[in-house]
């Protein structure tokens, strides 16, 4: 009995959509009932279907594939019904620190290509579910977080120059050798700003320093 309700649920929805319901697609729904509430199950599903029909061809598929592989990597499962901007914000910045992972300092633009193509591949198949008459909040359009590189390091090298700098400041304004003497202070003695401040500057403490 539970079956027959499964197997009319999916003629029903065909036919309100007036889709052509092939042997194949009835199967693969059937057996796939899940796919009705789970986004990522729905997906695998959906990319299957298209392919057999000749909606997409083998090697876009593949591409969809390594999108719905990565959709898994991050969870298991994403219900319709938890489907937010949020959570696909989320899944971003995941999909983000696996590409830094891999690629080191070799990534560009923070990954912005990758990125964006995967979310173009999420919102074609959350189209897809919304035509299929599945209910759940459609997220706004996807905006790739220009996420801030991460900190470069000071090395000797520059502290080096600055030190250049601050002997011979010709050609610096004058206020540019007092930040340079706290900064250089700082460097040397791994003072905190608010200690550097509070150092007796007419000692000439950052001279004996050098």
């Amino acid at each position: 009995r539970e079956n027959q309700a499964i197997a009319n649920s999916i003629v029903e929805e065909y036919r309100r959509a007036r889709k052509v319901l092939t042997k194949e697609i009835f199967k693969q729904c059937f057996n796939h009932p899940s796919s009705r509430e789970d986004f990522i199950a729905y997906m695998r599903l959906a990319i299957s279907v298209r392919l057999e029909v000749g909606e997409i061809v083998e090697g876009t598929a593949k591409q969809h594939r390594v999108v719905y592989n990565k959709l898994v990597a991050w969870r298991s499962s994403l219900l319709f019904s938890e489907i937010t901007q949020r959570q696909l914000d989320e899944f971003d910045m995941w999909h983000l620190g696996q590409l830094r992972k891999k690629k080191g300092a070799k990534l560009v633009n923070h990954g912005e290509g990758p990125r964006s193509n995967a979310w173009k591949i999420i919102k074609t198949y959350l189209r897809r579910a919304a035509k299929d008459e599945i209910a759940f909040e459609m997220p706004g359009e996807f905006r790739t977080k220009q996420n801030a590189p991460e900190a470069a390091h000071l090395t000797s090298g520059l502290v080096k120059r600055l030190q250049l700098i601050y002997e011979n400041p010709k050609g610096y304004p004058e206020h540019w050798r007092e930040i340079l003497r706290m900064f250089l202070w700082m460097c040397f003695t791994g003072q905190s700003f608010i200690d550097a401040q509070a150092a007796n500057w007419e000692e000439n403490i950052y001279e004996s320093v050098l």
